[in-house]
């Protein structure tokens, strides 16, 4: 009930896709949490808050390095595919969100940065959170990395 949105990438991304009856593949889903999920997004727009999900995504067969990244629609990921990061419209749009923001807690990458192929989500969030006047927060191992990389 303290934020106004509530930003999900990465992994937690697919639960609440999921949570949306949106396909997501051989990726990573904690299906025992799609009703807390759902109730999360229940709760944020009974209080003029919003989850924003990703509309578009980027997937691969495989969890490689020089697998070949697709951007999909979320209606549109397949069976043999895997959610590896954001697509470049949810991207914008959350970089357009935290732009608004007056503060920003930014826990966790949206995408598999280590390869460079699934990295544009993570990038442009950090983009967009260096160049906003926001306060912001930058926590955990894997959010240090990719600031560390994008810088």
């Amino acid at each position: 009930s303290k934020v106004d949105q509530l930003i999900v990438g990465g992994g937690i991304a697919n639960t609440f896709i999921a949570a949306l009856g949106h396909p997501v593949g051989k990726s990573l889903v904690e299906m025992d949490l799609l009703d807390t999920a759902k109730q999360i997004m229940a709760d944020a727009k009974a209080r003029g808050a919003e989850v924003p999900v990703p509309e578009d995504v980027v997937v691969a067969t495989a969890f490689a390095a020089d697998a070949e990244a697709i951007i999909r629609d979320v209606a549109d990921v397949r069976e043999d595919e895997m959610i590896l990061d954001i697509g470049p419209k949810t991207a914008a749009r959350y970089a357009e969100l935290i732009g608004k923001a007056g503060s920003v807690i930014w826990n966790g990458p949206v995408g598999v940065f280590e390869f460079d192929a699934f990295g544009n989500g993570t990038h442009t969030l950090a983009e967009a959170i260096a160049t906003s006047g926001a306060f912001s927060i930058a926590g955990g191992g894997d959010t240090l990395a990719a600031v560390d990389k994008y810088g």
